[in-house]
């Protein structure tokens, strides 16, 4: 796909039918669908008594990317640290 399609069809995405605000937003776009999932989520989630937390390192030697950290504990100790929690059930 060259970028002008690529571009073409990105300018016709919409997630939102929200008028623009008066301040600058970053995450304009996103918001009615953030809310959207949280409504959707606080209806029909219903949480377990276990849940697990996985911790995991990505390997980046760039220490300007982003969220860059140093963790010694680690066996690969530079790079991003990500975590995730998901319920038990």
């Amino acid at each position: 796909m060259s970028l002008t399609h690529f571009n073409f069809i990105d300018g016709a995405i919409h997630y939102t039918d929200k008028p623009y605000p008066e301040f600058q937003d970053k995450f304009y776009n996103v918001c009615q669908m953030i809310d959207g999932f949280n409504w959707h989520m606080a209806d029909n989630y219903f949480p377990f008594w276990l849940n697990c937390l996985h911790e995991s390192m990505n390997t980046c030697l760039n220490k300007y990317c982003p969220k860059f950290m140093v963790v010694v504990c680690k066996p690969h100790p530079f790079g991003n640290k990500y975590q995730s929690i998901a319920d038990g059930d």
